[in-house]
C-alpha cells in the first residue's frame, strides 16, 4: 500500500483586535437579532417571511463566535513586523469557515435590509 502524504497546513494570521471586533459585532447583532424575531413573531403574522433572514444572521453570528472561540482557548500569537500588531495564527480551515460565515452574514444583512430591517446599533 502507498501511504498518502498529507499536505502541510497552510498558516494565516488574524489581528487580535479585529477579532475581537468581529465577536463584539456578533454579540450586538445576536441580540438585536434575538429581539427582532420575538416582535415579528409575536407581532403582524404578514411579517413572519423575515424570519429565516434572521434566523440565518443569528446562525452566522453563533457559528463566527463559535469559531473565534474556539481558536482564543489556545492561541498562537505572532507579532506583526511591518504593524507591530499582535495576531493570531490560524489554520485555513478557520479562514475559510470565518469567510463563509461572514458572507453568509453580509448577504443576510442586505436582504433584511431591502425588506426595511436592520440589525445595527447605530
Amino acid at each position: 500500500m502507498s501511504e498518502k502524504k498529507n499536505p502541510k497546513t497552510q498558516l494565516y494570521t488574524l489581528p487580535v483586535e479585529y477579532a475581537h471586533d468581529l465577536i463584539t459585532e456578533s454579540e450586538e447583532q445576536i441580540s438585536a437579532g434575538v429581539d427582532l424575531l420575538i416582535n415579528i413573531l409575536s407581532e403582524d403574522p404578514s411579517e413572519h417571511f423575515i424570519s429565516p433572514i434572521v434566523i440565518e444572521i443569528l446562525w452566522s453570528n453563533i457559528s463566527m463566535e463559535r469559531i473565534l472561540s474556539h481558536e482564543m482557548q489556545d492561541p498562537v500569537y505572532h507579532t506583526n513586523e511591518s504593524t507591530d500588531e499582535e495576531e493570531y495564527v490560524v489554520t485555513e480551515d478557520t479562514i475559510l469557515g470565518l469567510q463563509a460565515v461572514l458572507l453568509s452574514r453580509y448577504y443576510a444583512n442586505i436582504d433584511l435590509n431591502r425588506r426595511s430591517y436592520s440589525l445595527s446599533m447605530n
